[in-house]
């Protein structure tokens, strides 16, 4: 699984240098959209920005938080792995092993 998520992001930056080196033209039409969604998101944020702070601020103590009481991130994931395992019970099955007696000459 962490297999398949650390391909999936490789993919993206050898895509782009990919393009840099193949059609550099047009890289360079595909830059200059991004900066202006950059931009347009930019004054969105600036219009927005009593909602923004507020998440920063919420950020700013989540962290502060985790650093008084780290005991929290622990509790999200057994509670993330005891919801899983009531919605997808085959994720979490466990083999039976066969005890062999050991014998010692």
């Amino acid at each position: 699984m962490i297999n398949t998520i650390f391909l999936l992001s490789s993919l993206v930056p050898f895509a782009v240098g990919m393009g840099y080196i193949l059609k550099p033209k047009k890289m360079k039409k595909l830059q200059a959209w991004f900066r202006k969604k950059i931009e347009k998101f930019e004054t969105h944020v600036y219009k927005r920005h009593r909602v923004v702070g507020l998440g920063f601020v919420a950020m700013g103590l989540m962290m502060v938080y985790t650093y008084f009481q780290p005991i929290w991130v622990y509790n999200m994931f057994v509670i993330s792995r005891v919801v899983m395992g009531v919605f997808f019970p085959e994720m979490f099955q466990v083999q039976q092993v066969d005890v062999t007696p050991m014998v010692c000459i």
